[in-house]
């Protein structure tokens, strides 16, 4: 006759490892510091970027049917919206 096979015992969960030291707090608060201004070529691309998207958007709601009225107003209102969005983008 043969033994049985051993198993081996259940053994306890060890203790879980220890958890990181915290990272010290800044010496200065961030909302102190002064905003950073982004450079003219910046400036430009991003008012380029939104003016010619909300022309895109004007264009294309002259081009719906006139029986699609409010879709040629809401395309309408989000052109508008981008432009105004690259003059600000271009003047702040």
């Amino acid at each position: 006759m043969s033994s049985p096979t051993s198993t081996p015992a259940a053994t306890a969960p060890s203790t879980p490892p220890p958890m990181p030291a915290r990272k010290p707090p800044l010496s200065t608060p961030v909302d102190t510091e002064q905003p950073v201004q982004d450079c003219a070529a910046c400036r430009l691309t991003g008012a380029a970027a939104f003016t010619g998207a909300g022309v895109y958007l004007l264009w294309e709601s002259r081009r719906l049917p006139s029986n699609l009225a409010a879709r040629r107003t809401g395309l309408g209102i989000a052109g508008l919206v981008a432009i105004s969005a690259g003059v600000y983008r271009l003047l702040m």
